[in-house]
């Protein structure tokens, strides 16, 4: 993150997230809007870990250190601003949800239980091409 190469006049204001939007509200009163689905780790942290944010170097960047994530201002305003990899080291809480419920729908199943991880791996990827399909789709559509 490099937030210094900033223009000097724009700050971060207030940040909001939903479901579905990171929303950053800059000091000058512009908004700018994100699908949450960019950042792969705010989409999957809970709602109260991605409300956790603090802003930092001097207002034109925000990072969620539970998250091990940050933002700068001008990543956002970058009209090249792509979504990051789903990371192979989802927080454990995360990658663990899931395999537990992958492991309950197997039962007691030992074989199929070891499997729970190739599984978990193989729905994170396909969830990882999906989203990055649907980005494509978007840009294409806007041109």
């Amino acid at each position: 993150m490099n937030a210094s190469k900033t223009p000097p006049e724009l700050r971060i204001k207030n940040v909001q997230i939903t479901n579905q939007q990171l929303v950053v509200t800059l000091k000058d009163g512009r908004t700018i809007m994100v699908p949450l689905f960019w950042y792969p780790k705010l989409m999957l942290a809970t709602p109260v870990q991605r409300n956790r944010w603090k802003l930092i170097s001097d207002r034109r960047a925000i990072t969620w250190p539970e998250l091990d994530e940050d933002l700068s201002l001008r990543g956002l305003l970058s009209e090249t601003a792509r979504p990051a990899p789903l990371p192979k080291n989802l927080p454990s809480n995360n990658r663990q949800t899931i395999r537990n419920a992958i492991r309950k729908l197997l039962g007691r199943d030992v074989e199929l239980e070891q499997m729970a991880d190739d599984i978990t791996d193989v729905i994170l990827e396909t969830f990882h091409d999906a989203v990055k399909k649907m980005i494509d789709e978007v840009r294409a559509a806007h041109g």
